[in-house]
């Protein structure tokens, strides 16, 4: 094959100017990504994906926490139901005063009985 004279240095020399051209463009964009503080999209990437995955889990917790919440509700509305009504303390303060009720005629009758027999 023949090729034109100084064809092999002319295309030499292109691929080394767009060489060139590339390494000044990559040397650019390190130097940008470093004062601006970016990171490479791969590292990005990584990163995002570690976010999504601890969030997922964290999630999942939340759900198992309602989930055991509910149930104890649950629980502890059937205990209700099983439970037999308290009595209040008004009517659990009653009793003495009717004890009283009944003790004072008594104990008047025996004061009076007791000054009759003196």
């Amino acid at each position: 094959m023949h090729r034109p004279a100084g064809s092999y240095e002319f295309f030499a020399k292109e691929t080394q100017k767009y060489h060139d051209e590339l390494e000044n463009a990559e040397a650019k964009l390190r130097n940008f990504g470093r004062q601006n503080g970016v990171a490479a999209p791969d590292v990005q990437r990584t990163n995002l994906a570690l976010q999504v995955a601890d969030s997922v889990g964290i999630l999942h917790l939340a759900e198992q926490s309602v989930a055991a919440d509910q149930e104890r509700i649950r629980n502890d509305k059937d205990q209700m139901k099983a439970t037999s009504p308290r009595s209040s303390t008004a009517q659990a303060s009653a009793a003495p005063d009717k004890c009283s009720a009944i003790l004072t005629p008594l104990c008047l009758r025996r004061k009076l009985n007791a000054r009759s027999w003196q």
